[in-house]
């Protein structure tokens, strides 16, 4: 004969799984309720930090997660565009203080947020990574470079893009590759300044007795076609009336 507490074991089990799927619901409906904004007004760091019980990491990665998954549950994805951006840049700062050597809240700025179409958006993104950067430029450094990036070929601010690629090219951290002292000559190039990309680059060339014979040969060749495109635009610029 079955004792009454295994009788009534089944309906606990039941009663506990109606209870999870109605706070799963609620859950959902939170965020299918969730104002235009998406997100609410940024936090302080101190205040995710209470909320993490005091344990940095852990108030961390609830705050990424939180951004990662805004506007996004119960079947609904939220497009970029409905984002106000100046809030998102706000909490993406609360919470990249908390770590300031991790990359996750960079990765989402630059890989992920700065895909928005709205230019204004993509501004306040790379804005955003450019000051995080120099939280810890040690291990942020590719995330500038991508920084410029954006700025030239999303923003098509050139000026903007040299100033990024010259900070980059900046850096005395030992390991960096080449082409982070090579951007500017890049950006230069592409603004039509063939002259002073070249020179750049030579300096580059003639300053690091490290390079490989690939390397030099490849940087040999930027400054070749550049001097010579130099060349033609002044010999054009001659032959005007």
């Amino acid at each position: 004969m079955r004792s009454p507490l295994r009788r009534l074991a089944p309906a606990g089990i039941a009663l506990v799984l109606l209870g999870a799927q109605l706070a799963l619901g609620l859950a959902l409906e939170r965020q299918r309720a969730r104002p235009a904004g998406i997100l609410p007004p940024p936090p302080s760091p101190r205040a995710l930090l209470v909320r993490g019980l005091g344990d940095r990491q852990l108030a961390y990665r609830l705050g990424a997660l939180e951004l990662q998954e805004a506007g996004d549950g119960g079947g609904i994805v939220t497009p970029l565009l409905l984002y106000d951006y100046d809030r998102l840049a706000g909490w993406l700062d609360a919470v990249d203080r908390l770590d300031p050597k991790s990359g996750h809240v960079m990765a989402m700025a630059t890989y992920y947020f700065a895909l928005a179409t709205d230019p204004a958006k993509v501004r306040r993104m790379v804005a955003f990574v450019v000051e995080a950067f120099e939280r810890h430029p040690e291990s942020r450094w590719r995330f500038l470079a991508h920084a410029a990036y954006l700025a030239r070929f999303r923003l098509h601010d050139r000026a903007w893009a040299l100033a990024i690629a010259r900070r980059l090219a900046s850096l005395d951290i030992e390991g960096l590759p080449v082409w982070t002292k090579q951007m500017p000559a890049f950006v230069l190039a592409d603004m039509g300044e063939d002259e002073a990309a070249a020179d750049l680059m030579n300096a580059i060339l003639d300053s690091d007795p490290g390079l490989s014979s690939a390397e030099r040969r490849l940087m040999t060749d930027f400054i070749d076609r550049h001097r010579a495109a130099d060349l033609n635009v002044d010999g054009l610029r001659r032959r005007k009336p």
